[in-house]
């Protein structure tokens, strides 16, 4: 017997099929993850970075998407917390995202070589990923402290 899906699940699942209009790069990139034992390994040396039950998977993800718009870890986080196929991506759904000091921390267990190895898996994505940054997402904006 089939479960039914929540609420929360039914929205992302739309977010995630409407990934490949609105951002592709991260949908082929999704694809890649889950198949590519680089980012298996990666995940697993993540795992138990993060306090909260972050997964390496959620890092991992972060440090990408830090990685293909070559935002900082401030920028990374923000643009998280304000997109849903971003949310989709990172595996994070409605749960916060991770504080910058977490990020930073996962940066520097993952070397940008290792990202780039991973983000090359789909075709030119760096470009294709900078390219389309100011029509897909807001523009990164300063937030009150």
């Amino acid at each position: 017997m089939k479960r039914k899906l929540s609420r929360m699940e039914r929205i992302f699942a739309k977010i995630a099929a409407q990934a490949v209009e609105t951002d592709p790069v991260l949908s082929e990139l999704d694809a890649v993850l889950d198949a590519y034992p680089l980012a298996r390994q990666v995940c697993a040396r993540l795992d138990g970075l993060g306090e909260d039950a972050i997964s390496g998977e959620v890092l991992l993800r972060l440090l990408l998407v830090k990685y293909l718009y070559t935002w900082s870890e401030q920028e990374t986080v923000e643009q998280v917390e304000d997109s849903l196929v971003l949310r989709w991506f990172c595996r994070l759904e409605m749960r916060p995202a991770p504080l910058e000091s977490l990020v930073s921390r996962a940066a520097s267990q993952v070397s940008p070589a290792v990202l780039e190895e991973l983000a090359n898996r789909v075709e030119r994505a760096s470009e294709r990923a900078k390219s389309s940054e100011g029509r897909l997402r807001p523009e990164f904006r300063q937030r009150q402290r």
